[in-house]
């Protein structure tokens, strides 16, 4: 209650160049003009990270359907990943978020560093963000 945002945590995994696959501690952050994706590797506290060139984003629902977007900004100066609505890919997303329900799965790649996948549940997401 009193939120201006909704917030899904959940975990998943990450593979650097070596292709091995260890441990992600995901958030996406939505509020009413912009969402992000705020990604930990290893472990909930360690910083977040931080990408100097696009990402890819890319989801899919429980019923297959398919979202992709690239990002070029950071959360904040700390890291992170920034969906705006100056792009359209914050009202693509919000869209997407909205008509789906059950669990989507996000990968997100970085040339640069490698590939995150998480998923998360939408289960309540409508209600919580027309809340805010």
């Amino acid at each position: 209650e009193g939120r201006k945002y909704v917030r899904l945590v959940t975990e998943g995994t990450y593979s650097d160049s070596t292709g091995a696959s260890r441990e992600l501690f995901a958030e996406v952050i939505v509020n009413k003009s912009n969402a992000g994706i705020l990604l930990r590797k290893l472990k909930k506290s360690a910083p977040m990270e931080k990408f100097s060139g696009p990402v890819e984003v890319r989801m899919t629902s429980s019923s297959g359907q398919e979202l992709l977007m690239t990002s070029t900004r950071g959360w904040n100066s700390t890291g992170g990943i920034m969906l705006e609505r100056n792009n359209n890919d914050y009202s693509r997303f919000r869209i997407f978020l909205l008509e789906n329900t059950g669990n989507v799965n996000m990968e997100i790649t970085d040339p640069q560093s490698g590939k995150y996948s998480f998923s998360f549940s939408l289960d309540g997401f409508s209600d919580a963000f027309t809340g805010i």
